[in-house]
């Protein structure tokens, strides 16, 4: 009996140095993954490393689908064809001049249109011809000439007000816009479309 507890003992043990040796791979490897991602943490905390994290946060998605182009900005944008944009909410940016903005009047009627004017600028439409703080703008984009509306009289001046834009579309003559409705709150501001 004492023979096969012997010769039991015997085949154990190489299993328990192969067992052991395993063990020991498995924590000096932990250490040195440990160590390598410590070695990077410290020096992104540092500020003198241009390491890449090593996870990337997802990011938010932005673009929206659908918004639907008229003939008030063609030729650039396409009557009945839909355009992305990015929801006004999530635009890092502030807005400027030749931006294409989304906004909506009342619970149904939305308007695609270009800024021209902006805070604190001087508009005024003039002899067909636009004049952007006493200097003519110069518009390739436009597709008709421009005329006056109600709201801006032809040699009428307009003073931009804060936290509000004067737009118009590319078609001028198949546009409604500031010249016929007024300046813009940029509380109606829904989106912008981003130019690809």
């Amino acid at each position: 009996m004492d023979e096969n507890i012997d010769e039991i003992n015997s085949i154990e043990e190489p299993q328990r140095r192969k067992f052991s040796k395993i063990w020991i791979i498995l924590i000096i490897f932990a250490l040195i993954i440990n160590s390598i991602a410590l070695f990077f943490f410290l020096n992104n905390t540092s500020g003198k490393s241009k390491s890449v994290p090593l996870i990337t946060p997802t990011p938010k998605i932005l673009y929206e689908e659908g918004i639907m182009g008229d003939s008030s900005m063609e030729p650039l944008i396409k009557s009945g064809e839909k355009y992305k944009y990015v929801k006004y909410e999530n635009y890092s940016k502030s807005l400027v001049k030749g931006d294409i903005i989304i906004y909506k009047i009342g619970k149904d009627k939305v308007f695609i249109k270009r800024i021209i004017a902006v805070f604190g600028d001087k508009i005024m439409i003039q002899n067909r011809k636009v004049l952007l703080n006493n200097t003519e703008l110069k518009e390739d984009y436009v597709s008709s000439e421009t005329i006056d509306g109600v709201f801006s009289r032809d040699g009428d001046e307009i003073v931009v007000d804060k936290d509000t834009y004067f737009v118009m579309g590319d078609n001028r003559s198949s546009s409604t816009d500031s010249r016929s409705i007024g300046l813009i709150p940029q509380s109606v501001i829904i989106g912008v479309i981003v130019k690809n």
